[in-house]
C-alpha cells in the first residue's frame, strides 16, 4: 500500500496530510468490509531514495532519509493502529481545542518542561483521547517535525496502574511526579485538573478543555468514518442532526453505535432516538400519588414547580434550592417521594444507597461506586439522585476506633461529591435518612441540603388513601377506614404489604377481594390487641393528652393507640424553658402511668421499656435539672447528661436520691392532676378508643369544651 506524497522533495506536507488521512481510512473501511487484516505501509523514501529497490518491505521500518516522504507512511501505522470510532472522535475534539497555526502548536506542546493538562470534563473520554494522542497525533508530529522531542503522555488509565481505583490514582500521582522531573515534554490527561495533585497543578503550564460534542464533529466523525464528501448529503445530514445541547448528553459508546451505521439518515436517526430515550418527560401531578405528605407537599411542590421552571430556562440554577434531605421512620415512601420528584419534573431518576456502594469492596471500591452514581446523574440531567442510608455514613465527631479511618474518608467522599454536583447544572441530590441525628454536621448545614424534610408514619387518613390507591374501586372506601384504623403506627411499605397479601387471601378462596381479606391481612401484619389492652392504652394516652394540655403545652398534634401501644405528639417547646416549664413536661411525661392508676387502680409496665419509654425520658429530663441545667440541687455544676453517661451518674448515690425524688414529686402531681380532671381523661379515651387516632382538631375540640379552656392560638 503505497499513499500519496508531496509533488516534490522541498514542498510543504501540510496539504497531502488531510488527503492522507481520508485515503487510509477509505483503505482500512473496505479491507475491514474484505476481511482483509494485515497491512504493509510502504514509502518512496523506502523504495526508491532510502533503500533498494530490490529489499523486501517489512512493517516497522525505519523511514530513510529522513524527509517528508516518509510521513505518509507513519501516519497510515498510526492511523490504523488507531482505527477505532472513539479515539477517531476523541482525535477531532483534541485538534477542535488545540492551536491551529502549526508552529504556535509545536510551541505549545512541545517545548521543554512543558506540562499541558487536557481536561477530558467526563471520564470515559480519558483513554481514547491518549490513544488518539499516543498512536496519532504525537507521532505524526515528531514525524513532520524531527527536532521536536518526544512527548509523554500520561493519565489515570494509561497502561501498567492497577485495576484498584484508590492504588490507580496513588500510582499515577506517583509516576506524575516523577515525571515533572524529566526535561521532555508532558501531556497529562484527567476529567479536570482538581484531579492532580497540588504540587503537579503547580508545574502545569498550558491547560486545554475538550470542546463539547456538537454537530459539526458529528459530520466530520461520520465523513471520515465512511468516507463521505458528498456536501449536499452533509448539508442534509446536519438539518437530521439533534442540537448540539442535546448531543453534548452522550456519551462516548452511544455515540460510537450511532456512528456505525452506513447511512446518514440511519446515523442521524440512531442519534436523535437515543437522545430523545434520555429526555424523561415531565408527568405533572405524579407527587399527587403520594399520600401522608402534609405540610411537605406545599414545599415539595414547590421544589418542583422551580426545576421546571429551570427546565425551561425560566429560571437560573442557582435560584435552585442546594439539595433535599427526608428524615424519619422506615418505610414512610421516600424511596417512592425521591421518585415521584423525578416524574413531576421529567428528570431522569439515578437511585442508590450506602450499602449499594459498600458492597463493591473496599474503600477505594466503595468510593469508586460512588463516583459512578454522581457520573451517571451527571451525563443523564436533568436528574434527580437519590441516595438512601445517608445516616449509615455515621459522623467524623464521634467516630473512634479501627473504623474512624474508613468513616471520615467515607465523609470526605461524599462531601467532595456533593460539593461537586452543586456546580453541576441539572443534577439535584436527594437523601434519606432514619436517624437524623446520626449524621455528620457537615453533611447537613445549608449548601449541601438547604430543604430537610420529616417523613413521619402516616396517621389514618392517609392509611385509607394508601389502602384505596393500592386497592383500587374493588373495595369500597369506606370499609377501608376500620383496617387504616387498625394499622394507625404502621408506614406505607407496611399498607403495601397487606394489600399484597389480601390479594393472595382472596386468589387462595378463588374471590375477588373482599373487605375480609384486608382485615385478616392487616392482622395477620398487626395482631390485634386485647380489649383489655387497648382500654388501658386509650387512658395512658389521654391521660397525657390532659396534662400536656393544662400545663400549658398545647393542644397535641396527635394521640395514637394500637396493638404496640400509643403515642402522643406536642409541637417542639420553648428553646429556653423555665424550670416550671420543664416540671411540667416532667408531670405529662408520668400523666399516662397516673391515669392507668387512678382508673385501673394500678401501672402497668407500659410507661418503661426502651430509651424512649415515658420513664426513660423522664429520668433523663429529672437528670439534666439537676446535673446539667443548673436548676436544681447541684447548683452551677455542670456534667453532661446522656443516654450513655446517665447510667454511670446515677452510680452516685446521692445525685440518684436527687433525682428519685424530683420524679416522685412528679408523678404525686400528675396523679392530682388526672383526679381532678377525671372526666376530662375520660371523654379523650372514649373517642380515642374506637377511632384509634385524633388529630389536631379532634382533640382541641374535645380539650377545650371540657376543660372550658380556648387553646392559644398556634398551640
Amino acid at each position: 500500500m503505497h499513499l500519496a506524497g508531496v509533488p516534490d522533495p522541498n514542498a510543504e506536507f501540510d496539504d497531502a496530510l488531510p488527503a492522507n488521512i481520508l485515503a487510509t481510512i477509505y483503505l482500512i473501511e473496505a479491507a475491514r468490509q474484505a476481511n482483509i487484516r494485515r497491512f504493509v505501509f510502504a514509502s518512496s523514501a523506502q523504495t526508491i531514495e532510502g533503500y533498494p529497490v530490490d529489499r523486501q518491505i517489512v512493517p516497522g521500518m525505519a523511514v530513510a532519509p529522513a524527509n517528508p516522504y516518509g510521513v505518509s507512511k507513519c501516519y497510515g501505522e498510526a492511523l490504523c493502529s488507531l482505527y477505532d470510532i472513539q479515539s477517531v472522535a476523541a482525535l477531532i475534539r483534541l485538534c477542535t481545542a488545540f492551536p491551529q497555526q502549526r508552529e504556535a502548536l509545536v510551541d505549545f506542546l512541545f517545548d521543554p518542561y512543558n506540562v499541558t493538562v487536557i481536561e477530558t470534563g467526563d471520564e470515559g473520554l480519558i483513554e481514547p483521547s491518549e490513544t488518539a494522542l499516543d498512536k496519532g497525533l504525537l507521532p505524526a508530529m515528531c514525524d513532520k517535525f524531527g527536532h521536536v522531542p518526544k512527548a509523554r503522555t500520561l493519565s489515570p488509565h494509561s497502561a501498567g496502574f492497577s485495576r484498584n481505583p484508590q492504588k490507580r490514582q496513588t500510582e499515577f500521582e506517583d509516576r506524575l511526579l516523577g515525571e515533572l522531573s524529566e526535561e521532555r515534554p508532558l501531556m497529562c490527561l484527567v476529567e479536570s485538573v482538581a484531579d492532580l495533585p497540588d504540587v503537579a497543578r503547580c508545574a502545569v503550564t498550558n491547560i486545554i478543555s475538550l470542546p463539547a460534542l456538537s454537530r459539526q464533529m458529528v459530520l466530520k466523525l461520520y465523513s471520515v468514518i465512511h468516507g463521505r464528501q458528498n456536501l449536499t448529503e452533509l448539508r442534509d445530514m446536519l438539518r437530521l442532526l439533534p442540537s448540539d445541547e442535546e448531543l453534548v448528553k452522550l456519551s462516548p459508546q452511544e455515540l460510537a453505535i450511532a456512528i456505525r451505521k452506513s447511512k446518514s439518515q440511519d446515523m442521524a436517526a440512531a442519534l436523535a432516538e437515543r437522545v430523545t430515550q434520555k429526555k424523561s418527560q415531565a408527568r405533572v401531578g405524579a407527587l399527587a400519588e403520594v399520600r401522608g405528605l402534609g405540610n411537605s407537599r406545599v414545599l415539595l411542590e414547590q421544589l418542583a414547580e422551580d426545576l421546571r421552571s429551570w427546565k425551561s430556562g425560566a429560571l437560573p440554577w442557582d435560584e435552585i434550592p442546594r439539595g433535599l434531605l427526608f428524615y424519619g421512620p422506615p418505610g414512610t415512601g421516600k424511596t417512592f417521594t425521591a421518585g415521584k420528584l423525578a416524574e413531576e419534573i421529567g428528570a431522569h431518576f439515578v437511585a442508590t444507597s450506602y450499602s449499594d456502594w459498600q458492597k463493591a469492596g473496599h474503600l477505594g471500591d466503595f468510593l469508586a461506586a460512588m463516583n459512578e452514581s454522581f457520573k451517571e446523574a451527571r451525563a443523564q440531567a436533568p436528574a434527580i439522585l437519590f441516595i438512601d442510608e445517608i445516616d449509615s455514613f455515621g459522623d467524623r465527631a464521634t467516630a473512634s476506633g479501627d473504623n474512624s479511618g474508613y468513616i471520615r474518608n467515607a465523609i470526605n467522599g461524599l462531601l467532595e461529591q456533593l460539593d461537586g454536583a452543586k456546580t453541576c447544572e441539572g443534577v439535584f441530590v436527594v437523601a434519606a435518612c432514619n436517624d437524623f441525628e446520626a449524621l455528620d454536621a457537615a453533611l447537613i448545614r445549608s449548601g449541601r441540603f438547604d430543604m430537610k424534610l420529616n417523613m413521619p408514619l402516616p396517621d389514618k387518613f392517609a392509611l385509607a388513601e394508601m389502602l384505596h390507591l393500592h386497592i383500587g374501586e374493588e373495595v369500597p372506601i369506606r370499609q377501608l377506614d376500620h383496617v387504616a384504623a387498625h394499622l394507625v403506627g404502621r408506614s406505607g411499605a407496611d399498607v403495601a404489604a397487606v394489600a399484597r397479601q389480601a390479594r393472595s387471601l382472596a386468589r387462595r378462596h378463588r374471590r375477588n377481594l373482599m373487605d375480609t381479606d384486608l382485615w385478616s391481612a392487616a392482622q395477620m401484619l398487626v395482631p390485634a390487641a386485647s380489649d383489655a389492652d387497648l382500654h388501658r392504652a386509650a387512658l395512658h394516652e389521654a391521660g397525657h393528652a390532659v396534662a400536656g394540655f393544662l400545663s400549658g403545652k398545647g393542644v397535641p398534634v396527635s394521640a395514637e393507640i394500637g396493638a404496640q401501644g400509643g403515642k402522643v405528639q406536642f409541637r417542639p417547646s420553648s428553646l429556653l424553658p423555665k424550670k416550671r416549664e420543664l416540671d411540667a413536661e416532667l408531670v405529662c411525661l408520668l400523666a399516662g402511668r397516673a391515669a392507668e392508676q387512678v382508673f385501673l387502680g394500678a401501672p402497668s409496665a407500659g410507661a418503661g421499656g426502651g430509651a424512649q419509654s415515658d420513664l426513660a425520658q423522664a429520668t433523663l429530663l429529672a437528670a439534666r435539672l439537676d446535673m446539667q441545667l443548673g436548676l436544681g440541687g447541684s447548683g452551677l455544676v455542670w456534667r453532661q447528661v446522656t443516654d450513655e453517661t446517665l447510667a454511670s451518674l446515677l452510680e452516685n448515690h446521692v445525685l440518684e436520691d436527687r433525682v428519685s425524688r424530683r420524679l416522685d414529686t412528679a408523678a404525686d402531681a400528675a396523679v392530682q392532676l388526672i383526679s381532678e380532671h377525671r372526666d376530662l381523661v375520660q371523654s379523650v379515651a372514649d373517642q380515642l378508643l374506637p377511632q384509634r387516632q385524633l388529630t389536631r382538631d379532634e382533640l382541641s375540640e374535645l380539650l377545650s369544651a371540657s376543660s372550658g379552656e380556648t387553646p392559644a392560638p398556634g398551640c
